[in-house]
């Protein structure tokens, strides 16, 4: 097996937590939604937050996530469809303040804030995306996902694509991907890495147990991890319940492969199907 790569710190968790489907099998029975976070924070260093997607949160709960989770812990957070899914990218600074001023509120937790664009944006729009960037506070942390191919594509003599040199230049981890129709590669263009793992939307009916044996392909990330990867930097990798159907069973696969410490939950669910 190849030895891992020598990473500063790992903080790797889920994307989301709020899922029903993990009563009895993740989260105890009859542990209320309250519970759900605190309990999380006790198996995982930190976790995704998916409902900031969908609408700037308030910031008594950001206060309350903060309060609810230790010390060590970290929160990663999606950017509101609002600002990233806007045609005028241009006119998103005073919803980006906003955001940024409300998010703020997580203090030393709050690690990256992750910018996903739609999978229709192509690389044509890369310097609306450049004007975009400038408009970020510089003092935090960012990650930005794209899933068009065109991205992907170097230009005739460039030995990258073009989005890395953008993302660079601000100090922007593009965040790698293992998701239908993108490749699985790490682009360097942080200190830090930003890793997803998230699958064909819909695959499962449910989400209380691994369906699909991941581990080539978990093994295949811990190679590109090895090789692209640099020392000493600290690396954030999410799972999403759609990888394999079950995504604390699969990050917990992914911590053991890769020697991290574990803290198992009862009942485990690793390897039940396969």
């Amino acid at each position: 097996m190849t030895a891992s790569k020598p990473l500063r710190r790992w903080y790797i968790g889920t994307i989301g937590f709020g899922y029903d489907d993990w009563r009895d099998v993740f989260y105890p029975a009859g542990m209320k939604a309250s519970g759900y976070l605190p309990h999380y924070s006790l198996i995982f260093n930190a976790v995704e937050i998916v409902s900031t997607f969908h609408a700037i949160p308030r910031v008594e709960n950001v206060l309350r996530w903060a309060q609810m989770t230790p010390s060590e812990f970290r929160f990663c957070v999606k950017m509101p469809k609002e600002i990233t899914h806007r045609p005028d990218l241009d006119g998103a600074g005073p919803a980006v303040v906003e955001f940024t001023r409300i998010i703020r509120a997580l203090e030393d937790k709050l690690a990256v804030i992750l910018i996903q664009f739609p999978p229709s944006v192509h690389i044509t729009q890369l310097p609306i995306m450049d004007r975009f960037f400038a408009l970020l506070p510089a003092d935090l942390q960012y990650a930005v996902e794209v899933r068009h191919q065109s991205w992907y594509t170097a230009n005739l003599g460039e030995v990258e694509p073009l989005l890395a040199e953008s993302l660079r230049r601000y100090g922007i981890c593009w965040a790698a991907t293992d998701y239908p129709g993108t490749p699985r590669r790490i682009y360097q263009t942080a200190d830090f890495l930003y890793i997803r793992w998230i699958g064909q939307h819909g695959t499962f009916v449910r989400h209380d147990s691994e369906r699909i044996d991941r581990s080539r392909e978990l093994q295949i990330w811990q190679q590109l991890i090895q090789t692209s990867a640099m020392d000493n930097q600290i690396a954030y990798g999410f799972f999403n319940n759609d990888y394999a159907g079950f995504a604390p069973g699969t990050a917990n696969r992914f911590k053991a492969l890769m020697n991290l410490p574990l803290s198992e939950f009862q009942p485990p669910q690793q390897g039940r199907l396969f």
